[in-house]
């Protein structure tokens, strides 16, 4: 009678195969998953600060001095599950941190007046206000147009940014933290990078913002954010 079996040779040839195989797939299904994670909290944080901003204006909010306090205090703080805000530079730290990453070797510049907060869910948002004449495309990378189809400048630009995951590392633009700025015409949030479509015929999608514009060098990473929302509001 015969007996069926594996040689030694042929056991350790088949065990270094399936090394190799899961030595591939395990890191792509681990960087897949992480992506898709991403993903879900880039909306997530998005869409609870869109429905704050447009409960701010369905209830007429009052914006007059276009301070970041203003801003935050009318259209966000009674709309939104906060667990903790940090209104001045000294009490920043406890809500965003000292520094935010734009790439491994150099700081972003957020200004000195500056809101931040921390979210019921430990996501962390920090808002302020720029000159907006040169900062919406400087800062964002985004255009705006009135109706007539001609350039507008803000006189002040409102800058949202959030960290996904708090002041937990990498807090690196594009990869945690992603940024937003408010359309001061159509009264909504948008994902910086907004309106390429109308300077560049090459731009059709989203995906075509993320593939030109998502780096990590300069302000490239402000791009990012377009690898997970389609700006789909009017």
């Amino acid at each position: 009678m015969k007996k069926f079996g594996f040689t030694l040779a042929e056991v350790l040839t088949t065990l270094a195969i399936v090394g190799v195989v899961s030595a591939i797939t395990i890191p792509l299904m681990s960087s897949s998953h992480q992506e898709l994670e991403r993903a879900a909290k880039v909306k997530k944080i998005y869409g609870m600060l869109s429905s704050a901003a447009d409960a701010g204006v369905a209830a007429d909010a009052s914006i007059s001095s276009v301070s970041v306090e203003d801003y935050y205090n009318n259209l966000f703080k009674p709309y939104l599950q906060i667990q903790k805000e940090c209104t001045s530079a000294a009490e920043r730290p406890n809500c965003w941190g000292n520094k935010i990453w734009r790439t491994k070797n150099s700081n972003y510049y957020f200004g000195a007046s500056v809101t931040s907060f921390v979210l019921k869910d430990g996501s962390s948002v920090l808002m302020n206000v720029w000159d907006g004449e040169s900062n919406l495309l400087d800062k964002c990378g985004s255009y705006l147009y009135d109706k007539k189809g001609d350039p507008h400048k803000p006189e002040h630009l409102l800058m949202v940014y959030f960290d996904i995951n708090g002041n937990k590392k990498p807090n690196q633009i594009g990869k945690d933290v992603f940024a937003l700025f408010w359309d001061d015409l159509s009264e909504v949030l948008r994902p910086c990078y907004y309106g390429l479509n109308m300077t560049d015929p090459n731009i059709k999608t989203d995906a075509d913002i993320a593939k030109k514009y998502c780096n990590k060098s300069g302000y490239g990473g402000m791009a990012c954010i377009r690898k997970y929302l389609s700006d789909e509001r009017k």
